[in-house]
């Protein structure tokens, strides 16, 4: 044998008695702080209410802006499951005699007890983060989020919106401004098509 092959066979011989060595000793052993920390989480009755809300709305949005005159518009609104805690939705409507495109995420923090949100769209280089209570009561969900948000003008300003779901019916009233400036801006009344 070269010295070479010795070498190598002096590196390989180590390596494969520990090999062979941690392959007899068995899976590791998990206690059961271990086991319960690798469960997959369960989804909370807040989750499954905003989960009950997938599907097409088709319906109308009204807007009342102050100092702009008061429009209509119809609109389709699908809601799409991303897994058991969060929704994606995909927004359309005529706004300001235009397209109207928006984004939306949403989920349940069970942490902070807390609805939470995103809202992005074509007509604005804005993304609003909403935070929010959910309260259920029978088949009603209603849902309240509070964010900034641009007006039409472009100026950032306090928004929320307060939503109300049952099963086959969702309306949704938004506001901008805050205590006694604040001024009710669009409504969407919405059923479910699909």
């Amino acid at each position: 044998m070269s010295t070479k092959q010795l070498l190598i066979a002096g590196l390989l011989l180590p390596l494969a008695t520990l090999t062979a060595a941690t392959s007899f000793t068995g899976p590791p052993v998990q206690d059961d702080a271990d086991a319960a920390a690798m469960q997959m989480p369960r989804p909370t009755e807040a989750h499954k209410r905003m989960l009950e809300g997938v599907g097409v709305w088709t319906g109308v949005m009204k807007a009342s802006y102050p100092g702009m005159p008061p429009m209509s518009s119809k609109v389709t609104e699908t809601v799409e499951a991303l897994g058991a805690f969060h929704t994606v939705t995909d927004f359309r409507a005529e706004f300001m005699g235009m397209p109207y495109h928006g984004h939306g995420l949403m989920g349940f923090d069970e942490a902070k007890g807390e609805a939470f949100g995103t809202w992005t769209d074509n007509m604005s280089p804005h993304t609003s983060f909403m935070r929010g209570t959910v309260e259920m009561e029978g088949d009603t969900t209603t849902i309240e989020m509070r964010y900034e948000a641009p007006t039409p003008m472009g100026e950032l300003v306090p928004h929320r919106n307060v939503s109300v779901h049952t099963k086959d019916t969702y309306s949704m009233t938004f506001f901008m401004g805050e205590g006694d400036a604040e001024v009710q801006t669009m409504t969407l009344d919405l059923t479910r098509s699909e």
